[in-house]
């Protein structure tokens, strides 16, 4: 962008340029001025007066500058130092102070309706209202989705009657053992009950036995009435109802269950099958049972094929496969009285 300058009179300029360059002849080539090192270039009017001067800084002076004749025109110059018009809006001053407040002008028409502004801040929030009436009750949501399945709970004990030291047993089996009930800790084999804690731990120890109670008086022996005469028999009446079903029983403790035992057998001859049979009294409940046997340790006394119970009876029933003479075997009934 040219570079103003704001000369009052630029056409005084203008006549003395043409002036220094009157007496160069028509298509003549350009007429070069060199000043000396140190001096300026200085163009005279005829009365030896300086009209415009350039130093050796390059400043120009217009000596008559400020009376010449005024002039609409702007001159500006290039960073190279080349005269030309100004640029339009390249020699516009920086705006001036803001003038007084004028007059106020009479009301105009009515104009035309704005466009709508922001929307405002939200108000504070008004008291709370009273509470409405309640309304209907809706209808029943959709079942939700079923829950995921919770973790397996702790496995419980399984009972496996009276032990025996042919049987292999398993974590959480419970047996009985000389009068009292045991749970394995670990999976073991001809390991005795009560010989070591880390394989059974007790679950409930034999009870003591209860103290006899007195025995009761005798009553008095009734005389006898005489023998009256046989009647005819009677027809057989019709089958009363059934009566309503006692109340249940409280549950016997575990130091009530008793082991019956049928007598130690001798055998009856080498190398052949047995079957052993122990029964629990009449009234009582067998609960479960176990079979025994016992022997050199130069055989297995035989393979037990069998521990059973007949369904509606009191009786533990064992099977051998074999028996040898020498060896004793048992069958044992678990009853409840």
């Amino acid at each position: 962008m040219a570079n103003p300058i704001k000369l009052a009179h630029p056409s005084a300029l203008y006549l003395a340029i043409a002036a220094a360059l009157a007496a160069a002849p028509t298509f003549a080539q350009d007429v070069t001025v060199t000043q000396p090192a140190g001096g300026g270039f200085v163009v005279n009017s005829s009365a030896s007066a300086p009209l415009f001067a350039i130093d050796a800084s390059g400043n120009l002076t217009v000596t008559n500058l400020a009376t010449a004749a005024q002039q609409g025109t702007p001159l500006c110059f290039s960073g190279t130092g080349v005269l030309g018009p100004c640029v339009p809006g390249s020699n516009i001053g920086p705006t001036g102070p803001t003038g007084p407040t004028g007059a106020t002008g009479a009301t105009g028409a009515q104009g035309l309706q704005g466009v709508a502004g922001t929307t405002g801040a939200t108000g504070p929030t008004g008291p709370v209202g009273p509470t409405g009436a309640t309304g209907a009750t809706g209808a029943t949501g959709a079942q939700g989705i079923q829950g995921v399945t919770g973790p397996t709970g702790a496995t419980g004990l399984s009972f496996q009657g009276t032990w025996s030291n042919i049987t292999a047993y398993s974590i959480s089996d419970a047996v009985y053992w000389n009068g009292s009930s045991y749970i394995a800790l670990t999976g073991n084999f001809n390991v005795t009950p009560g010989s070591d804690g880390t394989v059974w731990a007790l679950l409930a120890l034999e009870g003591a036995t209860g103290a006899t109670g007195p025995t009761g008086a005798t009553g008095p022996t009734g005389a006898t009435g005489p023998t009256g005469a046989t009647g005819a028999t009677g027809p057989i009446g019709p089958t009363g109802s059934t009566g309503p079903t006692g109340p249940t029983g409280p549950t016997g403790s575990v130091s009530s269950v008793s082991i019956v035992l049928n007598p130690t057998t001798a055998m009856v001859g080498p190398n052949l099958p047995l079957t052993l049979v122990a029964s629990c009294p009449a009234g009582s409940i067998r609960i479960g049972g176990g079979c025994n046997s016992s022997g050199p340790s130069s055989d297995m006394n035989g393979s037990i094929l069998a521990g059973s119970a007949a369904t509606g009876t009191l009786d533990w029933t064992c099977n051998w496969s074999y028996a040898d003479v020498g060896y004793t075997h048992q069958a044992q009934a678990i009853c409840t009285p």
